[in-house]
């Protein structure tokens, strides 16, 4: 496995910071778009990047790097 694998399957943590308001929209969410707060913000980041198309541009890309496999 390579040091990115493992990174991944680790993962990172990082600390956004919400104000007042957006602590409780998270919060009321919580149970609907996940189990507890950081899998709310999780979902909400992930269905972000996916209805920007970011994450489709991403793959696409890579997949134009890699070698086909015959």
């Amino acid at each position: 496995m390579t040091q990115n694998s493992n990174e991944l399957k680790k993962g990172k943590r990082i600390s956004p910071s919400f104000n007042s308001e957006q602590i409780s929209l998270i919060n009321r969410l919580v149970g609907v778009l996940g189990k507890d707060p950081s899998d709310v913000v999780r979902t909400i980041f992930l269905n972000y990047l996916s209805e920007k198309d970011i994450t489709t541009d991403i793959i696409k890309k890579k997949l134009e790097l890699t070698p086909e496999v015959r």
